[in-house]
């Protein structure tokens, strides 16, 4: 038996009516208006000479100086890499060292000090905008110095991700100095794109290469490697960058772009049809990121709309000017939306439906598309499904709760891991748009 009326069926079960195929052309308007931004910015910069000075103690406790130029000499430069501890790695909650995984010296902060460090936070306002997707950022960002690390003949790191160091960390800032090698480049991947950051070339073909650095800043889920430095020494200062949680700058802090006009009147088209989802529903977004959460936490993940990352920020804010409602969901199957963070581990070994499964231990919200049928979401407090037109869904390699990279890190995970997640934008009935709460999800069966 059918759930709708024989004057509600035409449209939502033929897909070559002219409501269909205006909807669907809407709302393919709205995918192509999201973009799809760089993850990562780099660059070279001049900085004054005397910044690249670095003073550090050895082993022993004495105070050493180094300039870091082109024409250091290789001896002091091999004294500076043996000074250094010898890089560790993090592997789920594990600190390893296993130089067929990272070979590298590193020195912390407190046997380190550099002048390049008070230019490098000077910097950050002509490089962070780039990153951010706006012409300009107003919001507070800060940059904690992590690392010095030096790469000589031989040393690498293979492919890892940034380990999270709390929620609002949202990149990681590397700054290379002239010091000459060859190898050693960062490569970067994020989705299909690809970046191959070659310091040794870019900054042996600087014009000025006594007094220019190299730095790349990228959003700290994106998956990176060091290749084999052939040659040289690669030394760089490391920063964890963070959204500062004394700025009173809003999650809207970025200024307005083309981007954002463009996805936000994509938006605002198919809310002004009178057949889309007349009575109100959701809007799905799965984001570009993975976000740092504690899969322990029982907490909303609503405070992640702070610390969205370049388009999942586009997003944010274009939906924001047109009075939406915006929520962070975990999604499980494309069907289940839950405000909270899980970790499946906690149900030990599922057998069957994964979606049952979470359903009998979790409260949370389920779905259906919106030109699909209603249902009654029995064990869910009997209300009925809510219709949801996925702009964005989660790709099949996508668990939509915790993210399957965790084994390897820069260090052993803290309390924090990434998971993948969708923004959801509710809207009320037709006239009512901004009225969200009005849509219960009880559309007539």
């Amino acid at each position: 038996m059918s759930f709708f009326s024989s004057q509600e069926a035409p449209f939502l079960c033929d897909p070559s009516t002219t409501f269909m195929s205006s909807v669907e052309q809407q709302i393919n308007t709205i995918r192509a208006a999201v973009g799809n931004s760089d993850p990562w910015v780099s660059g070279t910069i001049q900085v004054p000479p005397d910044s690249l000075d670095l003073y550090y103690l050895d082993k022993s406790g004495v105070p050493q100086i180094l300039k870091l130029t082109p024409g250091a000499a290789v001896d002091d430069l091999n004294k500076l890499s043996t000074y250094c501890d010898r890089a560790t790695f993090g592997r789920a909650k594990e600190e390893l060292l296993d130089e067929s995984y990272r070979k590298a010296g590193k020195m912390d902060v407190e046997r380190f000090a550099s002048k390049l460090d008070s230019n490098v936070i000077r910097l950050l306002p002509g490089i962070l905008p780039q990153l951010l997707r706006g012409e300009d950022v107003d919001r507070k960002v800060d940059a904690e110095l992590y690392k010095l690390n030096v790469y000589d003949a031989g040393s690498f790191f293979r492919v890892h991700k940034d380990t999270p160091r709390g929620k609002y960390m949202f990149g990681s800032l590397v700054i290379v100095f002239p010091t000459l090698h060859t190898g050693g480049q960062l490569v970067l991947r994020h989705g299909e794109k690809e970046h191959n950051f070659d310091s040794g070339t870019i900054l042996s073909n600087s014009p000025s290469p006594n007094d220019t650095i190299a730095y790349v800043a990228f959003f700290s889920d994106v998956e990176h490697e060091v290749l084999p430095v052939i040659s040289g020494h690669r030394i760089t200062l490391t920063y964890n960058l963070y959204f500062s949680k004394s700025s009173n700058q809003g999650p809207d802090s970025l200024l307005v772009t083309k981007t954002n006009l463009k996805l936000r009147d994509a938006i605002s088209a198919i809310l002004d049809n009178p057949q889309f989802l007349p009575n109100g529903g959701l809007l799905g977004f799965a984001l570009s990121h993975s976000y740092a959460v504690d899969t322990q936490s029982s907490e909303s993940l609503n405070e992640i709309l702070r610390v969205l990352k370049g388009e999942d920020a586009v997003i944010r804010s274009a939906c924001e000017d047109l009075g939406l409602d915006l929520s962070i969901n975990c999604v499980i199957k494309n069907r289940l939306l839950l405000n909270h963070a899980i970790d499946l581990s906690d149900y030990g070994e599922i057998e069957g439906s994964l979606l049952n499964v979470v359903m009998r231990h979790e409260r949370g919200t389920l779905t259906h598309r919106y030109n699909g049928k209603p249902f009654w979401e029995y064990g869910q407090r009997g209300k009925y499904s809510k219709a949801i037109a996925w702009i964005k869904h989660l790709g099949e390699s996508q668990a939509g709760y915790k993210s399957s990279y965790i084994a390897y890190g820069n260090q052993a995970s803290l309390a924090f891991e990434y998971i993948h997640l969708t923004l959801v934008a509710a809207f009320g009935p037709v006239g009512d748009r901004k009225n969200w709460s009005a849509y219960k999800g009880e559309e007539r069966v």
